[in-house]
């Protein structure tokens, strides 16, 4: 984090600019507690709540991962409630190790209105351009306005399926996983939840996902996702303990 720190703050004294976006590359796993190889070095892990923490206050517009996994309600929580962050850029499937086009993706972006927003939207565009025909799995990216993501729907959403563990174990257990992730689909479990005011949950997706693309969809995907494993440790539906601020 110091390191994450001393970066920022030299490009910041060195090169000012209005607005400003961190692209993190290297490994991840999405997981609140078990970011890893951010850094892409091999001295430890970094989690979401140490970049979010970290970055706070830093006047950073956008972060984006060019990593696997980060497109997850775990980071997007971390980020929503230890930082100043407004939009966030990540896959919730495992990402082609070639990484982002940063040519077109700029190219995208110089010939848009360059708004913080153009950016996510050029990323994805590019990205989607980059891999429609290309890579085996099914890939996505997605950028998301975290000023769209409300704590109170999810809490009372995870407040109802802890209350209801049997019957919605069931039904999450048949949501879609992304390609070679151990994440689900949580966009699809809230909409075949059982929960009264899923309507509620599925809207703040939606006006969350800025712009998405996913291979298999095209340009009109809203996922985000929720980690399931049963190397987690739990027995029923891993979802309040990863989300915690804690």
């Amino acid at each position: 984090t110091t390191t994450l720190n001393d970066f920022v703050d030299l490009v910041k004294t060195n090169y000012p600019a209005d607005k400003y976006a961190f692209i993190f590359w290297s490994h991840s796993d999405g997981w609140r507690s078990s970011t890893k190889g951010i850094s892409s070095s091999n001295d430890g892990t970094m989690t979401n709540n140490q970049m979010a923490t970290t970055l706070n206050g830093k006047g950073i517009d956008i972060v984006a991962f060019d990593t696997c996994q980060q497109g997850s309600i775990e980071t997007i929580w971390a980020f929503k409630n230890e930082s100043d962050i407004r939009y966030l850029i990540g896959s919730p499937e495992y990402t082609p190790g070639d990484g982002w086009n940063y040519k077109t993706f700029l190219e995208n972006f110089y010939n848009s209105y360059r708004r913080a927003a153009d950016l996510g939207v050029a990323a994805v565009k590019s990205f989607g351009a980059n891999y429609n025909n290309y890579f085996s799995q099914d890939s996505t990216l997605l950028v998301y306005d975290l000023n769209q993501f409300n704590n109170t729907t999810l809490q009372n959403f995870f407040t109802y399926i802890n209350s209801n563990q049997a019957s919605e174990k069931t039904i999450f257990d048949n949501v879609s996983y992304f390609s070679g992730a151990d994440f689900k689909d949580f966009y699809e479990y809230a909409n075949n939840s059982g929960y009264t005011s899923k309507s509620a949950v599925v809207s703040m997706i939606e006006n969350m996902v800025v712009y998405g693309w996913k291979r298999s969809v095209g340009y009109s995907y809203n996922g985000v996702g929720i980690k399931h494993s049963t190397a987690a440790g739990y027995n029923l539906i891993d979802l309040n303990q990863d989300t915690s601020p804690s």
